[in-house]
């Protein structure tokens, strides 16, 4: 990781502490349509340069998991805050910082594998960063917000490592 995608994610961590529970709802809506749209271009990359199926279904499928959670999310939010509309929040995607770079390149191998690791690697460290996250703050409500992204991270990533011990 660079120093510049250090300081970007640094900065992402602390302004995610600063957020209110709504914001928080909020921001993870957002970033779970964002993780969806990012997978579907790596599918179609994945098509267009004709890697087979494997990399381009890993992508959807993974698409389709943000875009599952996203919805049941919203409904969440909607129930808590009694709106649709989400509140901006002007913080920075933490797993599209952490995997972006990495994913292009490993992407650019032609192997699943690589691709998978790379996707392993950031669910694991979002587990921790959500984790720690939980544990600092003060507010219960965003604690358990924070917990459940923590497990969310969890289960992708026993996902991804049930995908990976298959290719291999």
């Amino acid at each position: 990781m660079g120093e510049r995608t250090y300081d970007h994610l640094k900065k992402a961590i602390e302004d995610l502490q600063r957020l209110s529970p709504q914001e928080l709802l909020s921001y993870w809506i957002q970033n779970e349509l964002k993780l969806a749209e990012t997978c579907r271009s790596l599918s179609n990359y994945a098509k267009e340069v004709r890697w087979g199926n494997d990399a381009s279904n890993l992508c959807e499928r993974l698409a389709e998991l943000s875009v599952e959670t996203a919805e049941k999310l919203m409904a969440e939010y909607q129930k808590r805050f009694g709106t649709s509309e989400l509140s901006p929040t002007n913080v920075e995607p933490i797993e599209l910082l952490l995997s972006l770079k990495d994913l292009k390149r490993t992407l650019k191998t032609g192997r699943i594998e690589d691709v998978i690791k790379t996707l392993l690697e950031t669910q694991r460290v979002m587990r921790e960063i959500y984790s720690s996250l939980a544990s600092k703050t003060s507010d219960e409500r965003l604690s358990e917000l924070f917990s459940a992204l923590s497990e969310l991270s969890r289960r992708r990533y026993s996902t991804l490592k049930e995908m990976l011990d298959r290719t291999q």
